[in-house]
């Protein structure tokens, strides 16, 4: 199937090079883009909340910066079972 889009060069070129790193083609990338997009599970690297999770954010913290609801965010992290991240000092 051929699926055509209009990228600025710039967008066009970080992809280039994304796809370079995991040696694949620039084609090969956006399917995999297209793939995460539509099964939530299949990449979480490419989902914001579980970058911010990563990045040791809290889930309030997160669902702030993305303007989402807590519930929200706890339930897309327990979704992958990945641990609530809490603050130095509170112990649950």
């Amino acid at each position: 199937m051929k699926f055509q889009v209009e990228v600025p060069d710039e967008v066009f070129w970080r992809a280039a090079a994304r796809a370079e790193m995991h040696d694949q083609k620039v084609s090969e990338l956006a399917a995999d883009l297209v793939i995460a997009a539509s099964d939530t599970r299949a990449m979480p690297e490419y989902d914001p909340i579980i970058r911010l999770w990563r990045a040791g954010y809290t889930d309030a913290e997160v669902a702030r910066m993305l303007n989402r609801t807590n519930l929200f965010v706890a339930r897309r992290r327990q979704m992958y079972k990945l641990p609530a991240n809490r603050k130095n000092g509170f112990k649950p």
